[in-house]
């Protein structure tokens, strides 16, 4: 599975913006050979409260709160690697 970082940059130190974590997403799934999804971060409200961290699981559809955020990391993949067979279609007559 590909690996998916997760890098929080936030604080400053010498004037500069620093990283806080840098790790690998916990929770990417591959749903289908090569379709990788991780529900990487959301926020309930705005501004956003930093002080702590809910997990949230990878959900088919996800419930983006009203007045928050939500990052999702896809990788789709060809339609062939999907077993996906497009068609063209001739609009013009």
């Amino acid at each position: 599975m590909n690996k998916i970082p997760r890098r929080i940059v936030t604080g400053i130190k010498d004037g500069k913006s620093i990283i806080i974590e840098d790790q690998q997403v916990e929770n990417a799934v591959e749903h289908f050979p090569g379709l990788i999804i991780s529900d990487v971060w959301n926020t309930q409200t705005m501004p956003a409260s930093l002080n702590f961290e809910t997990k949230i699981p990878n959900t088919g559809f996800p419930q983006t709160p009203k007045n928050g955020t939500y990052f999702r990391y896809v990788v789709v993949p060809p339609d062939k690697d999907l077993g996906v067979e497009w068609k063209k279609m001739n609009l013009i007559q």
